[in-house]
């Protein structure tokens, strides 16, 4: 996902976007709303997703959120001895975040 490119690859621009994939000033915003924030935390970039009440990029979330949620056996060893995080826990996190978004967009 672009935005992801953007939050690990600090020498892609949106200048970059436009030039190289010819994204337009919406698919930029949704890029925007999906990318997190230098220092922003995890909830509180979830938060701003679901503020901004962008259809595209709500759903956009969400599948990104379904992804997330589901495990393979590597995931959870990735999940558990790379990112020292419980793995069950991190899919609850996931599934919690697509009902929510699933709320705000009246699903």
């Amino acid at each position: 996902m672009l935005h992801d490119v953007l939050e690990v690859c600090p020498n892609v621009s949106h200048k970059t976007l436009v030039h190289d994939f010819g994204l337009t000033q919406d698919e930029l915003n949704i890029i925007d709303i999906l990318t997190a924030h230098e220092g922003e935390s995890s909830q509180d970039h979830f938060q701003r997703v679901l503020d901004s009440q962008n259809t595209k990029a709500l759903l956009i979330k969400y599948c990104d959120c379904k992804d997330n949620a589901v495990f393979l056996l590597e995931d959870y060893e990735f999940t558990r001895n790379v990112l020292c995080k419980d793995p069950y826990q991190e899919q609850d996190k996931y599934k919690l975040r697509m009902d929510m978004i699933l709320k705000v967009l009246e699903v």
